[in-house]
């Protein structure tokens, strides 16, 4: 029996195998493992989902340019039109060309005061 150096106690041994413990980490090991590349495998999914919504905010804001500038431009057409016609003095009626303008015009500004979401840095 061994005794402590200090107070001269009689200390009793115990052995522990830790065998099954370090076989229990090892299993945690393993699957931690896994599970990190599980989860890079999904985040590379979703960096690639990320880049396709991206892409289509681009598009869409390249719509909402090329909608305004031919917005733009048919108003301009329309009014060189009426002076056109004015100047002439043939009598045209433009109202359902320029009731179409208008509309086209309402669209671009809605389309305009719609918030675009942040692209991803």
């Amino acid at each position: 029996m061994l005794q402590c150096e200090r107070c001269g106690h009689d200390l009793e041994v115990v052995v522990v195998d830790l065998r099954p413990l370090s076989e229990d980490i090892e299993k945690i090991k393993s699957k931690l493992d896994r599970m990190d590349r599980s989860i890079a495998k999904k985040l590379g999914e979703i960096m690639t989902k990320q880049d396709d919504i991206d892409a289509l905010v681009a598009a869409i804001n390249n719509t909402v340019t090329d909608l305004a500038a031919a917005a733009t431009n048919i108003s301009n057409e329309l009014q060189a039109l009426k002076d056109a016609v004015a100047a002439a003095g043939a009598p045209i009626d433009t109202t359902g060309l320029e009731g179409a303008v208008a509309q086209l015009q309402q669209v671009q500004a809605s389309l305009d005061s719609l918030e675009t979401p942040p692209t991803s840095a």
